[in-house]
């Protein structure tokens, strides 16, 4: 036997996202966080990021109300949208609800059913 001491594994730093992969049938409730968020599943309730990003991927369905630094939304979101900063909707993107935010982008094929109310 070896008396060498073993190699410590060097520890990963947190990337400062948590992600809702697309194997989560649903979640049904408040989800409340402090780090970027990337929701590939479905949530049923509200999502609050007061400080960060949240991206719903492709393969998200968010039935809730949504308030956050700054929203992308490349999934589907079913209420009201509200960021500090910025919404950004991309080609495949599906909103119906009231969105509000200092800027909104909006990519060519987009779906849009409701109201938009920017901010200064």
């Amino acid at each position: 036997m070896s008396s060498m001491p073993a190699a410590k594994l060097p520890v990963p730093e947190p990337l400062g996202s948590a992600v809702i992969g697309k194997g989560v049938t649903t979640i049904i409730g408040q989800i409340f966080s402090r780090e970027d968020l990337t929701i590939d599943g479905e949530v049923d309730g509200s999502v609050e990021l007061q400080e960060h990003r949240l991206t719903i991927g492709e393969k998200g369905k968010i039935r809730a109300d949504v308030s956050a630094h700054e929203v992308i939304v490349l999934g589907s979101i079913h209420g009201k949208v509200e960021a500090k900063e910025k919404i950004d909707i991309r080609k495949q993107a599906s909103i119906t609800g009231d969105i509000k935010a200092a800027r909104i982008e909006t990519e060519d094929g987009a779906y849009l059913k409701g109201s938009v109310d920017t901010r200064r």
